[in-house]
């Protein structure tokens, strides 16, 4: 007989057999050779057929069963070996990441992980990792002492190859600045008719150790009352929605939106204005439906534009927003806007395609904030500063963060978002009168804004730009003060454009100092529009206004804040009680009062004498 084994067909990469043909005469045989092979097979049982196809008539088909048992090795990895933190304060501390990676076939347990030195702190103590699973510890130096500090991490395995893996840990301890601001508090009168401009200087000290590095901005101490909203429902999640490549990085835990829409209080934005710019190879606000039903549903005004910028366009706008764009705009344009935010206006960039174009406009703008082509990570991060924007914010979700912030070290601008291996990703800063806020993801996309607190973080996004303190600027907004030195920053208070009655703020003041790194300065302002008493608006109640009302009154004379500053009686008119109420006081022989009183509801006719009055 011949041609009795005519094919050997193998299925698993592991199992082969040589030869796969052959011819076998009459009577004769033929080895076939079969290989095992465990290179990258995990621990565990195997099992295959060999399937022996051939010209015989009675057993066509022979099947031969194969069994392989795999004995695993657990192989360790970490990256990196050596950490270096550079230079940290005492009494401060910095995290670095390390991961622990199996690279083997078969469960790794780490059974331990010690510091030789108690400066350095492992946020994990054991735990077992699948093949090909990783797991990212977190190390912490504490530096207890100043000058130089060295120690070794020691994670202890089942790696037989590598029981104990050695990480070498380095850093310095710095003596940490000691800051002290004066005056603790601030505050000033203004009268508009004589002083609406006032001007006060606040002294930073650094009282010991290192440079203190600092950063000022305002807030508002007077936002406009909350109300309590019920959000948009939003759509389900769906990374997707915007068609853009996704990073390759670690897959993410599976994503639900939130089950109940989002209760919260926030502000009442009627009267606010807000324009989303599709005119610059924008995302089309379709995918933002959910966000700005919200802000509308707040009484806030959506505006879609697809104009060129200019200074018109502008003009009654509150917040501009940008969601992705292309290199195209003009001279014009940059500078329109510019101007538009150095006078109050709130800028809003959320993106991350465009940096060189994006980096153009914070630069014109003013702001030191700077897009990076380093993409940020993928998935939940908890790294929130404490910010008017994160009020109750706890965890956000980054979809798909293709670019990421830089900010200098000595910066007028604050992080307020990092991703969760503490990246920046959204930043805000003030420029003039206005403010920026960048960041360098879509968050609130429709397809993630129902991910953990994403649409609350955007709704307060937006109730920060709307409620910017525009009537105060200090100078320098940022600076490094030695060790036993001062700066001097000068703040200057307008309230021209203020109605009659009290403002605060507050100088919020953000350090390198480790044990206050922030401190704040609250001012209170009270706007007046005349000094009570003062008839010829000289700033002195005296002879002079006496004169000044007596001429006021018999000769008709029309001059209507004297007016005010002067009706005693409230009866909203000048009359001879009046003269008789001052000429009193000036003898001390009575007050002045009612005319306090009537400041918030001042007249807004002016009444001459009567006729026929007593004079």
């Amino acid at each position: 007989m011949t041609n009795f084994l005519s094919t050997l067909e193998l299925y698993p990469p592991w199992l082969t057999a040589t030869p796969k043909t052959g011819t076998i005469a009459a009577g004769q045989s033929q080895n076939v050779d079969v290989s095992y092979n465990a290179t990258g097979l995990e621990a565990g049982d195997y099992v295959a057929d060999l399937h022996l196809i051939s010209n015989d008539p009675v057993i066509p088909e022979l099947i031969v069963p194969s069994h392989l048992n795999v004995f695993g090795i657990p192989e360790i990895l970490v990256t990196p070996d050596t950490i270096d933190y550079g230079f940290v304060f005492t009494g401060g501390s910095k995290e670095s990441y390390l991961l622990v990676e199996n690279i083997g076939t078969d469960v790794l347990n780490v059974s331990s992980i010690t510091s030789d030195n108690f400066d350095f702190i492992s946020n994990m103590n054991s735990f077992s990792l699948v093949p090909g699973e990783v797991m990212e510890m977190i190390v912490t130096f504490n530096p207890s002492s100043l000058g130089s500090i060295n120690g070794e991490l020691t994670i202890v395995s089942d790696d037989p190859d590598m029981p104990m893996a050695i990480v070498i840990l380095q850093g310095d301890g710095l003596a940490p600045p000691e800051i002290e601001v004066s005056p603790d508090s601030i505050a000033k009168s203004l009268i508009l008719t004589i002083n609406p401009v006032a001007t006060d200087t606040l002294m930073i000290y650094n009282k010991a150790g290192s440079d203190l590095v600092w950063n000022i901005t305002l807030l508002s101490n007077d936002p406009t009352p909350l109300d309590m909203f019920i959000l948009t429902s939003p759509p389900p999640y769906n990374s997707s929605l915007l068609s853009e490549t996704p990073i390759e990085t670690p897959a993410a835990p599976p994503i639900t939106t939130n089950p109940y829409p989002v209760q919260a209080s926030l502000n009442d934005l009627t009267g606010i204005s807000i324009m989303i710019d599709e005119s610059h190879g924008s995302f089309t606000s379709s995918s933002w439906q959910t966000i700005i039903s919200d802000l509308q549903s707040r009484g806030a005004t959506v505006i879609i534009n697809t104009a060129p910028i200019s200074s018109g366009l502008l003009a009654n706008i509150d917040i501009f927003w940008l969601t992705d764009h292309s290199p195209t705009w003009s001279p014009v344009e940059v500078n329109a806007l510019s101007i538009w935010v150095n006078a109050g206006g709130g800028l809003f960039l959320e993106g991350d395609n465009s940096n060189s174009s994006y980096n153009n406009l914070l630069s014109s703008i003013g702001s030191d904030i700077l897009y990076s082509e380093t993409n940020g990570t993928q998935g939940v991060t908890t790294n929130i500063a404490t910010h008017e924007t994160t009020v109750g914010v706890d965890s956000l979700y980054f979809a798909n963060p293709m670019s990421s912030l830089t900010l200098p070290v000595t910066t007028s601008s604050s992080v307020i978002i990092s991703d969760r291996l503490g990246i920046p990703n959204t930043a805000y800063s003030l420029t003039g009168l206005g403010v920026v806020i960048a960041s360098s993801d879509e968050l609130f996309y429709d397809g993630i804004i129902g991910a953990f607190d994403n649409q609350l973080f955007g709704n307060q996004l937006f109730d920060f730009l709307a409620n910017n303190v525009d009537w105060v600027t200090v100078a320098p907004q940022s600076g490094i003060t030695s060790a036993g030195d001062s700066s001097i920053v000068q703040v200057v208070i307008d309230g021209s454009n203020l109605s009659n009655g009290t403002y605060s703020y507050v100088i919020d003041i953000k350090s390198n100092d480790p044990i206050i790194p922030t401190l704040e300065v609250p001012v209170e302002i009270e706007i007046l529009e005349f000094v009570c008493g003062d008839a010829n608006s000289d700033g002195l109640v005296d002879q002079n206004d006496l004169a000044f009302a007596r001429e006021t009154y018999f000769n008709c004379v029309p001059v209507p804040n004297p007016y005010k500053a002067i009706d005693f009686n409230c009866n909203d008119r000048i009359d001879i009680s009046d003269i008789m109420m001052l000429g009193r006081y000036l003898n001390g022989l009575g007050s002045l009062s009612c005319c306090y009183n009537s400041m918030l509801t001042a007249p807004t006719i002016r009444v001459d004498k009567i006729v026929g009055e007593l004079k």
